[in-house]
C-alpha cells in the first residue's frame, strides 16, 4: 500500500503535464472599445484597423484589426455601422467569434456609440 500511495504524485504530476500542453480554449466575446483608424476591403470582406490593440476573449494574435466576412448573415448592417462610425469618429465595440488563418479576429456583431 505504501508503494502505491509514493506513486500517487507521480501520476499526478504526470497527468497535469499532459493536460498543461493542450491550448487553452476561449470563447467568443465583445473587444474593448476602440476607433477606426483605416478600412481595407477585400474579396472576402473588410478589414478595420484600430488606434489601439483590440483585447478580445478569443485571443486572437493579431491585436491592430480585426475582419468582418461577406459571408456573415448581417455583412451590410456591419459594415454599414463601421463606416458611418469610421466616418464620424465614434468608437466601436465588435463581437469576436472566432480568429481567421492570419490570425486577425473575425467579427459577427458591432455597436458604435451613440
Amino acid at each position: 500500500m505504501a508503494k502505491n500511495m509514493m506513486r500517487f504524485p507521480i501520476y499526478v504530476s504526470a497527468i497535469t503535464a499532459i493536460f498543461l500542453t493542450f491550448p487553452a480554449h476561449s470563447d467568443p466575446g465583445l473587444t474593448s472599445p476602440f476607433k477606426i483608424i483605416e478600412l481595407y476591403p477585400r474579396e472576402v470582406g473588410m478589414d478595420i484597423v484600430t488606434d489601439q490593440p483590440v483585447t478580445s476573449p478569443m485571443g486572437c494574435p493579431r491585436t491592430d484589426a480585426v475582419r468582418v466576412l461577406m459571408t456573415a448573415s448581417n455583412y451590410a448592417v456591419i459594415s454599414s455601422l463601421l463606416l458611418t462610425a469610421f466616418s464620424s469618429g465614434k468608437t466601436v465595440t465588435v463581437w469576436v467569434d472566432s480568429c481567421d488563418s492570419d490570425g486577425v479576429g473575425k467579427l459577427i456583431a458591432a455597436a458604435a456609440e451613440r
